[in-house]
């Protein structure tokens, strides 16, 4: 139908609609009068309406780049034969089809080639190119090209190593374990992380931290953090080692009213116990324990079983011939024990079941107190060290097996005369 038909077409249903009115008309515009509200626009036909042909020869090729190969594991290269149009084609649109799935426009080119990427490697696609032009007439889509791209190449790259390798969250039998992540360079992809404890592996988790549960108190440990690809190159690792707190048995800091003589509480049992009293939040001999019982030991111990002993308390200088101290892997009177020796020592000496005292060690006594004095013991090893303000001054072996041990563990004092304001202990804490 020619453009003049349809005007006259539309221009007769418009008047019919409108009774007793005068149409004017412009252009391709139709008003109710002169100046009027616009009613209607006419639209000419197009004067193109022949689609271009289907294009032809599609095929993989090197057309588009000479130094790309037609097909590698992420990249096609496409070519055809051009379309014809009486008019004259304006591009190409290039539509692409993963495996079954559907087949969708990647890209529209006014040449004869196309680039496809990225792909996946080792997948299976096909292509077809329909050509269109200013018209937007479509041609027939051309016969398809199918092909499947290349494997990835082979990645022989490690990880690198992890970095900040940390244990936090420490307790005697567990720690939360931590690190950077790793960079793959070598295209698989990291696949998860490798720790090991003492040579062991013991977790592969794809985060950054891993919990490690059922350790022993007082244990040292060596732990490892390596990253593993996906094509199963593995870094180097990052290492860390560190020893496990004790079992807290427990601990008396003394802040308490007992009266005098009433130390023996739910912690503490033993030989001497009923003598000891708490004065200003610190254990201690009454005045009468000299005066009434003469010069002599007593002591009083934790009524918990230790072999692997850790025992720390706080000790004030002791008047002279007046000592305090530690006591442990007591069994009846027999015992070791650790005192404040006057002036200037402290001592480790072994007394047996009929209070015969034998001296094992000494070493210095320096500034002015009060000390932190820590004895550790371990009844398999038979070592025991002494340490003072956190720094070791004893250690020795027991080699007489033949010594009685009931793992017991406590304080200890000897009075020849009144106590002084300063013969106490505090801060009894006892670990394993």
């Amino acid at each position: 139908m020619s453009r003049r038909l349809c005007w006259v077409v539309l221009f007769m249903s418009v008047a019919a609609s409108i009774s007793a009115q005068t149409i004017y008309w412009k252009k391709d515009h139709i008003y109710n009068g002169p100046g009027g509200k616009e009613i209607a626009v006419v639209m000419p036909q197009p004067t193109d309406q022949t689609a271009p042909t289907a294009p032809t020869n599609l095929a993989l090729s090197t057309t588009c780049n000479s130094l790309l190969a037609s097909v590698t594991p992420t990249t096609v290269q496409l070519s055809w034969t051009g379309s014809t149009d009486n008019v004259g084609v304006a591009g190409y649109k290039v539509y692409r089809q993963q495996g079954s799935g559907a087949s969708l426009p990647v890209g529209t080119v006014t040449g004869t080639c196309f680039v496809d990427q990225p792909l996946t490697p080792s997948a299976s696609y096909t292509w077809t190119i329909v050509a269109y032009d200013n018209a937007e007439n479509h041609s027939a889509p051309s016969t398809s090209v199918s092909t499947t791209t290349l494997a990835a190449p082979a990645d022989t790259t490690a990880p690198s190593t992890p970095t900040a390798f940390q244990a936090q969250s420490l307790t005697w039998s567990s720690v939360q374990l931590s690190w950077n992540p790793s960079v793959d360079t070598g295209g698989s992809g990291l696949a998860n992380y490798r720790v090991y404890r003492n040579g062991t592996l013991i977790g592969s988790p794809t985060a950054t931290l891993l919990t490690d549960t059922g350790l022993s108190a007082a244990t040292t440990y060596n732990y490892a953090v390596s990253a593993v690809d996906v094509a199963g190159n593995v870094s180097g690792s990052a290492m860390i080692s560190f020893t496990t707190p004790r079992v807290l048995v427990f601990s008396d800091n003394f802040n308490r009213s007992d009266a005098s003589g009433t130390l023996n509480n739910s912690n503490w049992s033993g030989n001497g116990g009923p003598y000891w009293g708490i004065s200003g939040g610190r254990a201690d001999l009454p005045t009468s324990y000299a005066i009434t019982h003469g010069a002599g030991w007593a002591f009083a111990v934790a009524a918990v079983s230790q072999t692997h002993v850790s025992a720390t308390a706080l000790l004030y200088a002791p008047s002279y011939y007046n000592y305090v101290g530690l006591t442990f892997w007591m069994s009846g009177y027999a015992g070791y024990r650790v005192y404040l020796n006057p002036p200037s020592q402290i001592r480790l000496s072994y007394f047996d079941s009929s209070n015969t005292e034998s001296y094992i060690a000494a070493a210095a006594l320096t500034g002015s107190g009060p000390w932190v004095v820590n004895v550790q013991a371990n009844d398999s090893s038979r070592l025991i060290t002494v340490s003072v303000n956190g720094v070791q001054q004893i250690s020795f072996t027991e080699t007489n097996m033949a010594r009685g041990n009931s793992g017991y563990v406590g304080i200890a004092a000897y009075m020849s005369t009144s106590p002084g304001t300063d013969d106490m202990v505090d801060n009894f804490t006892l670990e394993q």
